[in-house]
């Protein structure tokens, strides 16, 4: 098995990463949550004050309603975006070009990397805006979230996001190998938001009402194997753990086996991603040419 070269898998996810950053799109997308947040904390404090409903009761349930929404809200955007890539470098040709000198897993690896890094950003960005405004305005939203969740969900939970968007992203590299010009990347896109959307639903069942899992509780070796697939786990778990069904150990176990599933489905993007390419040999394009040049003359 050939290893993979870090240094090329960080200069071409830089790369993708500087010329995202340039669309508008993303610029829209930062703004998005800012307000939503901003409406959500105007909400709480006149609202729910002027109801006399004490929010500390509700910030479980909400948070973990919000996770599965976050992610699926999100993920539609960077989906998206990552089928363009490899579809823009597919058709143009530039995959064949790259393949000369860069891996296919350097290369998928790469743009998933480079979109990546746009959520990273993102979050950072939000989570310095909630600090500044928290600080500034005074609002209780961000306290009572603090004290009335624990710090090992809490810390599950952001691990829990940032796994399932390499998880969405895999999936999304996957389909997207079979392409073949840009006007294919709906079929990159459809199958994976398909998966998020169900995932995110069953979510928000689980989220209202912890009771759904307990239908599940006597088949709970197929549950656990359902919550393995991913995405599933990622949307679906968070929810058990706040509303204490499930225990964190087993979250875990779920969340790393599903790791090792689209390490597997990773590879075999990568295998698949020459498909529809004029070069279908793994050696060099360029040696190979020059090695039929002088079988020739010889």
């Amino acid at each position: 098995m050939n290893k993979i070269n870090y240094k090329q898998v960080f200069i071409i996810a830089m790369y993708e990463f500087k010329n995202s950053c340039k669309s508008f799109s993303y610029f829209t997308s930062l703004l998005f949550p800012i307000i939503l947040f901003c409406s959500f904390d105007k909400y709480i404090n006149n609202d729910f004050k002027n109801k006399t409903i004490n929010i500390t009761k509700y910030v479980s349930q909400i948070f973990a309603i919000s996770i599965p929404i976050i992610i699926f809200a999100i993920s539609i955007l960077y989906i998206s975006a990552l089928a363009n890539l490899i579809a823009r470098d597919k058709s143009s040709k530039m995959s064949e070009m790259f393949l000369s000198f860069v891996g296919a897993k350097e290369q998928l690896l790469g743009k998933i990397m480079g979109i990546y890094f746009l959520i990273v950003i993102q979050f950072i960005v939000f989570t310095l805006f909630v600090i500044v405004y928290t600080f500034y305005t005074n609002t209780p939203v961000v306290i009572d979230f603090i004290n009335n969740i624990s710090l090992s969900n809490l810390a599950y939970s952001i691990i829990n996001i940032f796994v399932s968007f390499l998880l969405l992203f895999t999936w999304t590299a996957e389909f997207a190998s079979y392409i073949t010009d840009s006007s294919q990347t709906i079929v990159a896109t459809i199958p994976t938001m398909l998966f998020a959307a169900m995932a995110c639903i069953q979510g928000v069942f689980f989220s209202v009402n912890s009771n759904w899992f307990e239908a599940f509780s006597i088949y709970g070796i197929i549950f656990f194997l359902a919550a393995s697939f991913p995405p599933v786990g990622t949307f679906v778990v968070p929810s058990l753990i706040l509303n204490n069904v499930m225990p964190i150990w087993e979250a875990y176990i779920i969340l790393l086996i599903q790791l090792i599933i689209s390490s597997i489905l990773f590879n075999s993007a990568a295998k698949r991603y020459k498909y529809g390419l004029l070069n279908h040999q793994k050696s060099n394009i360029i040696l190979k040419a020059m090695n039929d040049e002088f079988k020739k003359k010889g």
